[in-house]
């Protein structure tokens, strides 16, 4: 069935949720207050279905919660069972509110905790796996959206959720649509991945270019040198409250801002600074910016050039500026080097501290040796370098798209299917 329309096919009706089952035990909430507590969890017993188990047509199983079959034996009004449809009231990070899945077939008996509803509708009128899809479509979310309530944090109520209205064909036609879904997500899911190991293979060819670089037969014959010895290697200014922009403030670039190989500007602040402290620590075309300290060990060390004229930048404690002398080394090649394989491990090595944390500091900055060949073999380094990565750029880039468009197909299948359009 093929339609240019965004209106089901005339021979579907338009119902509610709550028609489909007026009763009141078709629609339930979990227990609030005093009924669910923390100290009523346990090791094992009945199963607590929460947000986190919600995902978007999928029940996600890792992390669970249990109570005693004593405790659910006063709750039984909010259990739930294989196959009923349960719904999320609250977002979840990236997950939206009004999100479903259905209870898997081994899941046995559970109940659902507060902020997740169960439905139990008569499948004689509608198919549960129909309803999921119809839960997750774009029609079905943005509607939920737009009737949300709740000043901090939005939610949907059962009295809303009854109040949905969701297209309905025939039983079969029903059962067709979500038995195509299927089989369309599993076809969906096989070229997701597929194009995630191709994006990753084209993301490790662009390290495995610099790499190649600095373990070819010519780099091993380059001359070595400490970065002290051709650069001035400096620290920025420590944030504080006293800080804040008053009068003479400029831009300033943090562990944020520097990432590997590139400054990420979408969030700059400003700090007050001297005329003095400005005149010693501006930011000058060439400059490379090394974080000294991360959370994730792999990450220690990275870096990236600082290419603006305008001379008004300054950087914070945490991020170490090396100023080389350009007659000797080249910025860009010794920022290649250090973001390389060898770099890191050298950085991660000298960043280790005696109680187990890694850090860099100014002077185990300017302790790291570099390779520092004749300055036409590092242009030529460098030209040889970027060429392939270009075409590296051009390969990720390619790569992303295709990501990115299959990552968009669950959305626009589903709003084909409720569109009349399969």
């Amino acid at each position: 069935m093929t339609r240019q329309s965004n209106e089901p096919p005339s021979k579907w009706r338009w119902v509610s949720l709550g028609d489909l089952a007026p009763q009141s035990d078709a629609f339930v909430d979990g227990p609030f207050g005093s009924n669910l507590k923390t100290e009523h969890y346990t090791a094992s017993g009945v199963r607590v279905v929460r947000l986190q188990n919600i995902g978007r047509g999928t029940f996600l199983d890792n992390d669970r919660a249990f109570v005693s079959p004593e405790h659910f034996a006063d709750l039984m009004r909010h259990s739930v069972l294989p196959g009923d449809v349960v719904v999320a009231s609250l977002g979840d990070g990236a997950r939206p509110a009004g999100r479903a899945c259905l209870i898997p077939a081994d899941f046995g008996q559970g109940l659902v905790k507060a902020d997740c509803f169960r439905l139990r509708l008569p499948q004689e009128i509608i198919a549960t796996t129909y309803l999921v899809y119809f839960m997750n479509s774009p029609q079905c979310l943005t509607r939920v959206a737009e009737i949300m309530r709740g000043a901090t944090r939005p939610r949907v109520t059962l009295g809303m959720l009854r109040t949905l209205s969701l297209p309905l064909p025939p039983l079969s036609e029903q059962m067709r649509i979500a038995s195509w879904l299927d089989e369309a997500h599993i076809a969906v899911e096989r070229a997701r991945a597929a194009a995630e190991v191709r994006y990753d293979a084209a993301l490790q060819l662009r390290s495995a270019c610099v790499t190649a670089l600095f373990e070819g037969r010519d780099a091993m014959v380059w001359p070595r040198r400490k970065i002290g010895a051709i650069a001035r290697v400096v620290g920025g200014i420590q944030k504080s409250p006293g800080r804040a922009p008053v009068s003479f403030h400029k831009p300033y670039l943090t562990v944020r801002n520097v990432q590997r190989g590139f400054l990420d500007f979408s969030e700059v602040e400003r700090f007050e600074a001297t005329s003095e402290e400005h005149a010693k620590l501006r930011l000058l075309p060439g400059d490379l910016l090394i974080v000294e300290g991360n959370g994730s060990i792999d990450q220690i060390g990275r870096n990236a050039l600082f290419e603006d004229e305008s001379g008004e930048w300054i950087h914070q404690n945490h991020v170490i500026r090396v100023r080389t002398s350009q007659e000797i080394a080249l910025p860009r090649f010794l920022s290649h080097y250090l973001n390389s394989r060898f770099g890191m491990r050298q950085m991660i090595e000298k960043a280790q501290t005696t109680s187990g944390l890694y850090t860099l500091s100014v002077g185990k900055v300017a302790d790291l040796e570099v390779p520092v060949p004749s300055l036409a073999a590092q242009e030529q380094a460098l030209a040889n370098l970027e060429c392939q990565l270009k075409r590296v750029d051009r390969t990720t880039m390619a790569a992303d798209v295709e990501l990115s468009a299959v990552r968009d197909l669950p959305r626009t299948l589903l709003r084909q299917a409720f569109s009349g359009e399969l």
